[in-house]
């Protein structure tokens, strides 16, 4: 199969005018946004919250996929907030910038980038859109994408990679990370960044397996060689701030304890949990 040529592209909406162009194949994540309007629904109300008290500023997601969080962030905001999104992968880059143009989101910059602790270009496998159940899963990390299921290619291709430090941001209010395998080469190569911005919160996914415990722990004391004290786990994903003191600011309201029908709760997230999601699709 010709991993160049992409699926069946089809546009959803959700209950609040939202659109995405959304692939028309099995994929874990665009499943649940065909589904329920929203991915990491939980997540996006803690984030929202925090950012309600926040000035005006930029918000970073890295490793942005086709938009999960960019798009209801920008959405909700306006031009609160300049959204500085970041993807990689070619082709999900594609789908990030049309559904950018789909919700006339001109707040948005996006770039098809990778984020790491030096700038250069990299040879490293194509994501198989048609073959793999989770595409946002995919890793430059060859044991990441072993463990998580992701279905290698004989196909290569080149990316760019650059650091954050390079792009010189600042008033940056939030940082959403999403870079499977890769978080402390980002981290490392954000540091200058995040001490300039005040160590704003941060937000990274948090795997529970037995092989990701030494890159698990790696973050954490990355982070805390920056500066953060204080993490909520929130089913599956890490909060990261600066204090215990900016964590009550930002949580002071009870919205944000109870929002909607979801409950803030301790809850690691095991990967074998969705592996069923993330299973081959098509010929082998």
């Amino acid at each position: 199969m010709n991993v160049k040529t992409l699926p069946e592209v089809r546009i959803y909406s959700n209950v609040n005018d939202t659109k995405y162009a959304l692939f028309e194949q099995p994929e874990v994540i665009s499943d649940v946004i065909k589904e329920q309007g929203f991915w990491n629904k939980t997540t996006l109300i803690f984030a929202t919250n925090l950012l309600k008290k926040q000035p005006r500023g930029k918000v970073v997601d890295i490793g942005a996929g086709f938009g999960t969080f960019t798009i209801p962030i920008a959405t909700t905001f306006g031009d609160k907030y300049d959204c500085v999104s970041f993807e990689p992968i070619k082709v999900i880059f594609l789908q990030l910038a049309t559904n950018v143009l789909l919700n006339n989101l001109g707040q948005v910059k996006v770039y098809n980038v990778g984020l790491s602790n030096k700038s250069e270009m990299i040879e490293s496998n194509v994501l198989d859109v048609h073959r793999n159940g989770n595409h946002g899963s995919f890793s430059f990390d060859e044991e990441t994408n072993m463990h998580r299921n992701i279905v290698p290619t004989n196909e290569k291709e080149t990316y760019e990679m650059k650091t954050l430090d390079s792009y010189k941001l600042s008033d940056i209010r939030f940082i959403k990370l999403s870079a499977a395998g890769m978080e402390v080469k980002v981290l490392e190569g954000a540091k200058e960044t995040i001490q300039n911005n005040n160590l704003p919160p941060i937000l990274f996914e948090f795997w529970g397996d037995e092989w990701y415990i030494e890159k698990r722990n790696a973050i954490f004391e990355t982070l805390k060689s920056m500066g953060y004290e204080y993490f909520e786990n929130l089913f599956g994903y890490v909060f990261a701030f600066k204090d215990k003191a900016q964590y009550d600011f930002f949580t002071s309201e009870e919205e944000v304890v109870k929002a909607d029908e979801y409950v803030i709760g301790q809850k690691v997230h095991v990967t074998q949990d969705t592996l069923d999601n993330q299973k081959v699709y098509g010929q082998e």
